[in-house]
């Protein structure tokens, strides 16, 4: 029997981003959701932030409106804000300023929590997952799923 780790949900949500396979969107949404696992969150808001699809942002803004809710519930919130702080950024579009009355209510006892802070190593993150993903796409040929990259 196989079961589910962090470390599977991590790495499979990073390199689902990587691959940009978007057929796995509602999976990772589902996943944030639910945050059953622990560490995964941030990677889930990763892929999410790279499709940037309506769906994305939906997903996103279900997840805060229910776990900006939940302030004894410290999971992913300064990922999910940063990540649609991120996705309006380079849609010219403030996805974050509606949530911003919930999330202060949120951080009131917790004072390390600083969202400008998290959507600069966001970006940060986003900016290495984009530069990853620019590498693989000119060195790689593809046969159906498998990658063959060049020795080069």
């Amino acid at each position: 029997m196989v079961t589910s780790t962090g470390d599977q949900d991590l790495w499979g949500a990073y390199f689902t981003a990587l691959e940009d396979i978007k057929e796995m969107e509602v999976n990772i949404a589902n996943l944030l959701l639910c945050s059953d696992v622990c560490y995964s969150g941030r990677s889930y808001c990763l892929a999410l932030a790279s499709f940037s699809t309506p769906m994305a942002i939906d997903f996103l803004n279900k997840y805060l409106e229910y776990y900006l809710k939940k302030p004894d519930l410290w999971f992913d919130q300064g990922s999910v804000m940063s990540a649609l702080a991120y996705i309006g950024e380079q849609a010219g579009e403030d996805l974050v300023t509606p949530h911003l009355a919930s999330w202060k209510n949120f951080i009131k006892n917790k004072p390390n929590w600083e969202l400008d802070s998290s959507i600069g190593h966001f970006k940060a993150e986003m900016k290495v997952l984009t530069s990853f993903k620019n590498e693989i796409s000119s060195q790689q040929v593809t046969r159906g799923r498998f990658l063959i990259y060049s020795a080069s």
